[in-house]
């Protein structure tokens, strides 16, 4: 009987599966679970195995394991886990309950995600190799201080740090006679190795990090023997694909991405082996093909090469479709009101994870006859709770365009509310209308009687690239109203109290929080997080250069006034809202300075204004980080926005 609305500290019950992998004969399949864990303060991880009759049990202890991958004969299952140290490293292990994993890698900077060879004789990597390796030892203390020379871009990336002379390469384990072999060499990064079907090559990406930094940088595909001899590279230097699976004959490789550097919608692109032809696979049917950046779904064929199975990431939900290898008209296979998180083909069916607006994410199989759910997670974990589900709305921006979004409200609360307007990130991003792991803070609030706002404003990604553009060269001017007119919306429907109204965002949501504080006085309370006020400092980030064009249509040299005019900083004088500003220590993405200037600004013109700083906290820490900081993030939200609004509509 569900008898009380959630809770933050609900969030160390909540469990949420990915990457799900099947057993190569159709018997079980494998799965990343996570789940907060607060003794050890995080997002613990390990890995299970199912049975298609519902059966499920954990095969790693964890606390970190990952990217489950199942050896060619099924008896073993290569995973990543942290080692000691608390790098990730790889290992194996069989599938009897109680097995003893082994380590088979010992690697300073850790590993990424292992795929086996078809003979299940091989394991490919990538890993960090220290390409200007300083004559100290790495415990030395002059070696910690030495000094970075910089002459290129890509020197820092969020969430690692500098780089210095660490470039990522592509490694194999020998299985039968140990041991570890790099595969690729030099001043550039290597990673994702896919292995042809005959076993005797893999294909990589290379990521241009040197020219713009680390976002939206050129992907390369390369090719590189099991021998180690370099093939060089397939795709335009200038283009943005991954590959993404091998046909099965071993003659093309599925790629996706754009054939362009720059901002465009994610297409499925065929690359011949052979002689590195690029060809779009579906011209006719041109939409977002890579869902949302926490998926696991991938394009990739069917065994026996005739279909292949990909997602399609529109109006804000992911679906899975099918094509023809060869081109033509798309089939849906999961859609509707669900949002497809991951996915996996094979001769048994379809097994994939998905969630709505009464769930998050679970597990669900198709054979082809019926489809049945394999897990229910929240009424497992929280079977007392009742969640506010998102309920999908269409208002009108002010020069007509559509836009989606959904709102949150008890179906119990009745006239005028507070409301908050939570302004997603990206911008090139989108709320899915589904119940959410994150931003746990709308779901409190509206338990507790409050209208909740979702809208994706222009610049949103998945409603085609015209409007995922439509905001570019012109932030903060161009989507703005999109934010105020569902808000106006909602006020004349008589769901929103005209002067209870507060703003919230991460990332680009904070963003256009603070700049909406300085274009209207409407907000009674904001909190912004991980924010940027000057785009004109912000040409500093991990990001690079792309923030301009981004934010201002061109290069800095170009667009140094725009960007100022861009810049909520730049409007300081006219704020007036109560503010919070919630930021990361690490964040190299939205650098602490962006909140420190926020805030000396508000300060000291007497706005009432408080900087929260987050310790050890990189830009996504509200999502992959820290649970305990994750949940004070979503309480001082809840706590500024009551303190600045009023008492909640119905007490908890």
């Amino acid at each position: 009987m569900k008898s009380r609305p959630f809770g933050l500290d609900d969030l160390y019950n909540l469990a949420v599966p990915s990457d799900p992998q099947f057993a190569p004969d159709g018997s079980a399949y494998a799965f990343v679970l996570t789940q907060a864990d607060r003794d050890i303060d995080l997002r613990a991880s390990s890995i299970w195995i199912g049975t298609f009759d519902g059966d499920r049990r954990q095969l790693t202890a964890g606390p970190s394991d990952s990217a489950p991958r199942f050896s060619p004969d099924g008896s073993r299952l290569a995973y990543l886990g942290l080692d000691a140290d608390g790098r990730a490293q790889v290992y194996v292990v069989t599938l009897e309950p109680g097995a003893a994993p082994t380590k088979l890698t010992e690697l300073p900077w850790g590993a990424d995600p292992a795929a086996w060879s078809p003979d299940g004789n091989f394991l490919a990597f990538s890993a960090y190799v220290d390409t200007a390796a300083s004559p100290e030892p790495n415990n030395s203390p002059i070696a910690a201080k030495a000094p970075v020379v910089v002459e290129e871009m890509g020197y820092k990336l969020d969430g690692f740090g500098l780089r210095r002379g660490l470039r990522k390469h592509v490694f194999l384990i020998d299985l039968a006679a140990g041991g570890v072999r790099q595969l690729t060499h030099g001043d550039r990064d290597c990673s994702g190795p896919l292995w042809s079907p005959d076993g005797a090559a893999l294909a990589y990406t290379t990521h241009d990090y040197k020219t713009v930094g680390s976002v939206l940088c050129p992907e390369i595909v390369g090719l590189v023997s099991a021998a180690g001899e370099d093939h060089g590279y397939l795709t335009p230097s200038d283009a943005r694909l991954c590959p993404v699976d091998w046909s099965p004959d071993g003659t093309t490789l599925l790629c996706i991405g754009s054939d362009r550097w720059g901002l465009a919608e994610p297409h499925l692109w065929n690359v011949r082996v052979e002689d590195g032809r690029v060809s779009e696979l579906l011209p006719n049917h041109r939409s977002n093909h890579m869902p949302g950046w926490e998926s696991h779904l991938q394009a990739h064929y069917s065994p026996d090469g005739t279909t292949i199975l990909f997602g399609e990431w529109r109006n804000a939900r992911t679906r899975l479709l099918q094509v023809d290898a060869r081109g033509g008209t798309p089939v849906e296979l999961v859609g509707g009101d669900r949002d497809v998180r991951a996915a996996r083909y094979s001769d048994f069916g379809v097994l994939f994870i998905a969630g709505d607006a009464h769930s998050i994410a679970d597990l669900y199989f198709d054979d082809g006859t019926a489809e049945r759910r394999l897990s229910d997670y929240l009424s497992e974990r929280l079977p007392e709770v009742t969640f506010v589900q998102p309920k999908v709305r269409t208002f009108t921006a002010p020069d007509g365009r559509q836009l989606q979004g959904y709102v949150m409200r008890r179906d119990d609360v009745t006239g005028p509310t507070p409301v908050v307007v939570d302004v997603h990130g990206g911008p090139y991003n989108s709320w899915a209308p589904r119940l959410n792991e994150h931003f746990l803070h709308q779901q409190v609030l509206a338990g507790m009687g409050w209208t909740v706002l979702c809208v994706d404003p222009r610049g949103s990604a998945s409603y085609g690239e015209d409007f995922m553009l439509g905001s570019d060269g012109n932030w903060g001017f161009a989507d703005e109203g999109d934010i105020l007119a569902p808000l106006d919306t909602l006020i004349d429907e008589g769901l929103v109290d005209p002067a209870r109204q507060t703003v919230t965002g991460f990332s680009y949501g904070g963003y256009l929080s603070s700049w909406l504080t300085s274009r209207t006085k409407r907000f009674s309370a904001a909190a912004c997080g991980v924010m940027i006020c000057d785009q004109v400092a912000a040409q500093g980030s991990d990001a690079g250069s792309v923030y301009s064009y981004w934010a201002a249509g061109g290069p800095l040299w170009e667009s140094y006034d725009r960007l100022r005019d861009v810049s909520p900083i730049s409007r300081c004088g006219d704020v007036e809202t109560p503010t919070l500003i919630l930021q990361g220590e690490d964040d190299l993405r939205c650098p602490m300075g962006q909140g420190e200037q926020w805030f000396q600004a508000l300060h000291s013109r007497g706005v009432p204004v408080q900087l929260v700083r987050y310790p050890d906290a990189s830009h996504f820490f509200l999502l992959a980080g820290s649970p305990y900081q994750a949940l004070d993030v979503y309480q001082r939200v809840v706590d500024w926005l009551l303190k600045y609004v009023g008492q909640p509509v119905i007490d908890r």
